[in-house]
């Protein structure tokens, strides 16, 4: 007689900090202010409950690396009373490889608009790959993630969709991961 064994994988449970946490700990975190992730490889299953929303302050060498990222990537000066509204793509992933592409090209030259129009803050598009990124000639410019720079700082996983950052020229700043809307940022950016 033959007989099959379905042999369970490990599971690892991950917080916000992706430090590790046991699974009573995952399943006692609030759901509606938490993304909910999982990774599975041939030997081991991971679950990750983040945070969609963090704030927090850069240090003066983030802040300073991060500006001058952006005045070289896109040869635009900052004002030293200027922050950024950072739009960050990730890459293709199910979320963004579908849908209408001009009504998405809409959405960023729409927020690129608004963000600059307050004067308080640069409009700055990001990508960490091209593969599935929808860009014409009437859209906004993208810029790589040099050093994986922003990757880094706030969004250490692939979040669906795209996420977004925005950063005061004192270094404080709000990040958002996963899908949103315009509507989102802005409501954010007022509040912030």
């Amino acid at each position: 007689m033959f007989s099959l064994c379905n042999a369970q994988k490990p599971k690892l449970y991950l917080g916000t900090e992706l430090q590790k946490i046991s699974e009573t700990q995952y399943n006692k975190i609030e759901k509606e202010s938490h993304l909910l992730l999982s990774y599975q490889s041939d030997s081991l299953e991971v679950f990750v409950k983040m945070k969609r929303e963090i704030t927090g302050v850069l240090s003066k060498k983030e802040l300073k690396n991060l500006r001058l990222g952006y005045e070289i990537s896109s040869s635009k000066k900052l004002n030293p009373q200027q922050g950024i509204v950072i739009q960050y793509y990730p890459g293709e992933d199910p979320c963004n490889s579908s849908g209408n592409s001009s009504f998405v090209e809409k959405k960023h030259r729409s927020s690129k608009k608004q963000i600059e129009k307050t004067g308080q803050y640069a409009a700055y598009f990001v990508y960490k790959n091209t593969t599935g990124l929808h860009q014409s000639k009437k859209g906004v410019d993208w810029y790589l993630d040099h050093n994986q720079t922003i990757e880094n700082l706030f969004f250490s996983l692939h979040f669906n969709c795209g996420s977004f950052v925005i950063i005061k020229p004192s270094g404080a700043y709000y990040s958002y991961k996963s899908e949103y809307s315009n509507t989102t940022l802005f409501k954010i950016l007022s509040d912030f």
